[in-house]
């Protein structure tokens, strides 16, 4: 029995106290309490072993577990970057066809302009010619 004499002493009191039965060293109860122990001892070794054998698979977990979170950040930081880049350029292309817009519809004020500047030019030329043919005339009436 695994059992120290201290342990037994108190065990055999406290039936004694509780059940009001008195057990002799030889007594066939014993045996149960001795087959008990060796049923404990089992089920504790058990529990050992599980508990080792769950604590091994918490670490593989564990490890599994970092090692997905650490591809998936950099998969996760791939997956931001081509958006920004993704972001980045269609900005770009905003601005760039804002821009090209713009840059038309100055072209069309501009030409616009330079027919209004090509009319006004026409028309000095031709008046300065209107004035010019005047003042011939008027000239050539006084000599004349």
């Amino acid at each position: 029995m695994d059992m120290n004499d201290e342990e037994f002493k108190k065990l055999k009191k406290e039936i004694a106290v509780k059940h009001g039965y008195n057990l002799d060293d030889d007594d066939p109860i014993l045996m149960f309490v001795t087959l008990n122990e060796y049923m404990l001892k089992q089920y504790k070794e058990a529990l050992d072993y599980n508990l080792q054998d769950l604590s091994d698979i918490m670490i593989n977990i564990k490890g599994d577990v970092n090692q997905y979170i650490k591809e998936n950040e950099l998969n996760l930081f791939k997956r931001i970057q081509e958006i920004n880049n993704s972001n980045v350029s269609k900005v770009h292309n905003k601005i760039k066809d804002y821009f090209q817009q713009e840059a038309k519809s100055i072209n069309i004020i501009h030409q616009k302009n330079n027919k209004k500047y090509n009319i006004l030019t026409m028309l000095a030329v031709l008046n300065t010619c209107c004035i010019f043919v005047i003042l011939l005339f008027l000239i050539y009436n006084k000599y004349v």
